[in-house]
């Protein structure tokens, strides 16, 4: 019996420290993606990444607080295709979301028929 009582208490294993550490959200990884398939050769630093990630960052967040404000003025909790659509006309402008609507829907239909393969 004693036998067993100091077997156990060898396996113990000591305590472990919080983390204090929260996860950051990147798009860092995509950037570089998006890079080297339009141009192989070029290199990123690391402050231009950082900059180009917090230009991405506050767009994503503009975006969202946008669509978040007309789905909950039509009384909506869930926000919706059109939502994030006239958010992006109000935050960058007609001109510049004509170009991105029109490439955000080449890729989403791109992205539905490579789907059902």
């Amino acid at each position: 019996m004693a036998n067993l009582v100091a077997r156990k208490a060898k396996k113990s294993k000591p305590a472990r420290k919080p983390q204090n550490q929260s996860r950051r959200e990147s798009f860092k990884i995509y950037i570089y993606r998006l890079l080297k398939s339009c141009h192989r050769d070029m290199e990123i630093s690391q402050k231009a990444m950082s900059c180009v990630n917090s230009f991405v960052m506050d767009m994503f967040e503009r975006l969202a607080g946008e669509a978040s404000k007309l789905a909950s003025l039509s009384k909506r909790s869930t926000i919706s295709t059109n939502d994030i659509q006239f958010s992006v006309d109000l935050v960058i402008g007609k001109e510049l979301a004509k170009h991105a609507k029109g490439g955000a829907l080449r890729h989403l239909h791109k992205y539905a028929a490579n789907r059902h393969l």
